[in-house]
């Protein structure tokens, strides 16, 4: 089978399999017919949860060792040119102790915008929630100190009358 058959029976496979998890798969209505994995797979597909993070976390960690082991065996490395043996050992240094610094300012570069919208998540679910009304009698300001403020503000209102009225 060529390349562009097997290409454009995939994109067709494709369209068909994504309009119909659109239409019985997807939507929030049809959640609660499913099974287990279902449910997380349909949490998955509707990007509920940000996965994002745990795999840079992996890859930072990944990263970071890989610098410093490699770093370490550049140590007692070196290459036999033009009749000299010249060694790695410095850069095996520079990449022990500069590459995982260089790799940690990366990732929390590529962190921020990640944790900037777990925050904006976070504040959308919190003005979503219900307001709840202060109902405890002494929550509410008492009758003097109403009348009070109410003198204050009349006290302020007359001190800045506008003349053009």
């Amino acid at each position: 089978m060529p390349i562009n058959v097997a290409f454009i029976i995939g994109l067709i496979l494709a369209l068909i399999s994504t309009v119909a998890a659109y239409i019985f798969f997807l939507p929030e209505a049809r959640k609660k017919n499913l099974n287990k994995v279902l449910v997380i797979l349909h949490d998955i597909l509707n990007l509920k949860d940000l996965y994002l993070e745990k795999i840079f976390k992996a890859l930072y960690v990944f990263a970071t060792l890989f610098t410093i082991s490699a770093g370490f065996f550049m140590l007692f490395s070196g290459i036999k040119a033009f009749g000299e043996f010249h060694s790695f050992f410095w850069y095996g240094v520079a990449m022990m102790f500069v590459g995982p610094i260089l790799i940690r300012i990366l990732f929390e570069i590529s962190m921020l915008s990640i944790m900037r919208t777990k925050n904006v998540i976070e504040i959308n679910k919190k003005l979503k929630a219900p307001v709840q009304r202060r109902t405890r009698p002494q929550e509410r300001p008492s009758q003097p100190q109403r009348r009070a403020y109410d003198a204050y503000e009349d006290s302020y209102q007359s001190q800045y009358k506008d003349p053009y009225q």
